[in-house]
């Protein structure tokens, strides 16, 4: 009896442990990772300083967010509308992450953060949009991959404008 309840308590112990050594693992690899891409905030029209380093000094464009990263890899935060009209990214080849949640903050709920498509989006790199919603004025509003890797992760939400009406 003595000898089961003593290797219950050694396997709890170890138990515990690797779960905080995962944890531990896990925080520092999700650090590492946001710490190995520069984040830039995106609005229309920007604000303060324009240097995109927080919500009060958007840039005013994903062009000029793109063209600040080069090919550094890069997270372009929508932290209000963002309007694009027929478009095509600048050349990158660092993968950049688009969204509206960064840090805790839902930028759609908080800022009405929306990337408002009015025509063609076509990548200039890799491109993963996650976290955000898309709002089109119409039923021919896409995504060209261009040869480079395209990714929808979670969260992405595709909507109609209200002044459009209804799909065909």
């Amino acid at each position: 009896r003595y000898n089961m309840k003593h290797r219950f308590r050694i396997t709890l112990f170890l138990l515990i442990l690797s779960c905080v050594v995962w944890a531990v693992i896990f925080c520092c690899a999700s650090a590492i990772m946001a710490d190995d891409y520069t984040m830039l905030y995106v609005k229309d029209g920007g604000s303060g300083t324009h240097d995109g380093s927080t919500p009060s000094n958007a840039m005013s464009t994903i062009t000029d967010a793109i063209s600040e990263l080069g090919n550094a890899r890069g997270i372009i935060v929508l932290c209000g509308p963002v309007s694009i009209g027929e478009y095509t990214e600048p050349a990158h080849t660092g993968q950049i992450i688009i969204t509206s949640c960064y840090n805790g903050i839902d930028y759609r709920k908080t800022s009405n953060a929306v990337m408002k498509l009015n025509n063609k989006y076509q990548l200039g790199g890799p491109v993963k949009f996650e976290n955000m919603t898309v709002l089109t004025d119409g039923n021919t509003r896409l995504f060209f991959g261009c040869g480079y890797p395209l990714e929808f992760g979670e969260g992405i939400e595709c909507t109609l404008s209200v002044e459009s009406g209804t799909y065909p």
